[in-house]
Parts: structure tokens; sequence; C-alpha cells
């Protein structure tokens, strides 16, 4: 029985580690927009 719940949870390891990368990626991405957007708007105020 415990070794049913290791292969559980290596295999539901092998299944969030994609997901979480993916995720962060994401998240970087969203972070540089934003930026992006913030620095268009400052330089749409100031010329």
């Amino acid at each position: 029985m415990q070794q049913q719940i290791l292969i559980f949870l290596l295999r539901l390891g092998s299944y969030l580690k994609p997901l979480v990368s993916s995720l962060a990626s994401n998240k970087s991405d969203a972070l540089s927009l934003h930026r992006n957007a913030v620095y268009g708007v400052f330089d749409g105020a100031y010329h």
C-alpha cells in the first residue's frame, strides 16, 4: 500500500513539474507585459 502511494506521488510530481514551470514562465511573461504597459503609459503621459 505504501509503495502505491509513493508511485502516485512520483507520478503527481512528474505531472506537476511541467505545469509549474509553464506557470512560472507565463508569470514572467505577464510581468514583462505589465511592465511594458506601464512604461507605455508613462511615455504617453510625458510626450
